[in-house]
């Protein structure tokens, strides 16, 4: 996830340094709307809270258990094995059947299932707010970061300048004959130093 943000980091600083969008300033609040649009773990948390709801309202429309229905049928024809008064039975007797079976009482598990649909649907909620104050978090700090870096450039190059303008008169003191070569040496040492440290900011 810090990866992530760090990622979104440089894509802020390029679009909004770039030459069509000069006037454009980078704030903390623009970086993280920014985040905000394009993270998919933000898309993952509010798809997240949209199954929950979903399956929040199926528990909801399912109150009673389902019942399950069977339909049959039998003929038995009249005879002298079977026993059956012709006069009576018709010729017979048919029979139908119509079977329905259904829980009664379930112990409770629908109200038990409504209830933790609805627990799920606060556990999402949370889990996109913690996941949004995580966001936030991580591009502030990103944020506060790249802005001490450019502090911290800022300040290399004006050390370098310092020391190139004191080089400069050192060598015209130099070549002045009034000043030694041992301050020239030291003070190009110190130049490169300089330099060195400007590059690696």
């Amino acid at each position: 996830k810090r990866r992530l943000t760090l990622a979104l980091m440089p894509l802020l600083l390029l679009g909004i340094g770039s030459p069509c969008r000069a006037q454009r300033v980078l704030t903390i609040d623009s970086a993280v709307a920014f985040a905000y649009l394009h993270a998919p773990l933000l898309r993952a948390a509010t798809l997240n809270i949209e199954e929950a709801q979903l399956a929040h309202r199926e528990a909801e429309l399912a109150p009673y258990p389902p019942l399950k229905y069977n339909v049959g049928g039998s003929y038995a024809p009249t005879g002298r094995n079977f026993g059956y008064d012709p006069d009576v039975t018709n010729e017979g007797q048919l029979n139908g059947q119509l079977t329905v079976e259904g829980t009664i009482y379930n112990g409770g598990a629908y109200g038990l299932r409504k209830r933790q649909a609805g627990l799920d649907v606060e556990h999402a909620q949370a889990g996109l707010a913690l996941t949004r104050e995580d966001l936030r978090f991580d591009v502030t700090q990103s944020f506060l970061e790249d802005i001490r870096a450019r502090m911290d450039i800022t300040i290399e190059q004006e050390s370098a300048a310092e020391l190139q303008n004191y080089r400069d008169l050192v060598d015209r003191l130099f070549h002045g004959g009034t000043s030694g070569y041992t301050d020239l040496l030291k003070t190009e040492v110190q130049l490169g130093e300089e330099n060195i440290a400007l590059e690696k900011a």
